[in-house]
């Protein structure tokens, strides 16, 4: 019996062996999105008090840069507030079936987050998760661009329960630093990505 079940597989093999590879996938117009975030980027805010401490003043920076072929993103960051110093990283990537972008991020506390988000025009909603010292929270919130999209505000909530929603923090990114698909310093790779956001929701362009 071993040897009959192995058969099909050694033949599909063989087929696999056989074909030509075909050209390599490339980043969609979706994916190029992204690039709105390559750069080097501030920033400073306010967090209130919340489930996971005291409120006060925020401020850190973060690079961020393309990676597995420009089909994902990768943020790097460091943030000093008043929970302590911590170091973050989060990746940001599109989903083709869901027809939305997802994120994944670690902390050096521990803790983590997850959700999705839209990138559509300037005001781009998201919603998520994020676990901290073994509870979970539910956190939601809007990123609103500049019309140049070299900074945005972030207004985030957070709940419990996802019924009662209260205010969690306020941040202004400023970018100081572009960084194209290639690693280049130049802003001309990410003109045509701002054109493509820009252009699937030209009414939203500017600050709410």
């Amino acid at each position: 019996r071993t040897r009959i079940t192995l058969i099909p597989v050694l033949c599909l093999a063989a087929v696999a062996w056989g074909e030509q590879p075909g050209p390599a996938p490339k980043p969609g117009p979706e994916h190029q999105k992204l690039a709105i975030w390559f750069g080097d980027w501030t920033y400073e805010g306010e967090a209130k008090d919340s489930p996971l401490g005291p409120g006060g003043n925020l401020s850190g920076r973060f690079t961020a840069q393309p990676i597995l072929g420009g089909f994902f993103v990768e943020l790097r960051g460091h943030e000093t507030s008043p929970l302590g110093d911590s170091d973050w990283m989060e990746t940001y990537g599109y989903d083709p079936v869901g027809k939305k972008y997802n994120w994944t991020g670690f902390a050096s506390d521990g803790s983590s987050t997850a959700g999705r988000f839209t990138l559509d025009g300037a005001t781009n909603p998201y919603s998520g998760t994020m676990t901290a010292a073994g509870t979970q929270y539910h956190i939601r919130g809007t990123a609103v661009f500049a019309p140049d999209f070299t900074s945005f505000v972030d207004t985030q909530e957070i709940s419990t329960d996802r019924k009662t929603w209260a205010a969690f923090v306020v941040r202004k990114f400023t970018k100081f630093k572009a960084v194209s698909a290639s690693g280049a310093d130049t802003q001309t790779e990410q003109a045509v990505a701002l054109d493509q956001v820009a252009l699937a929701a030209p009414s939203e362009r500017g600050y709410a």
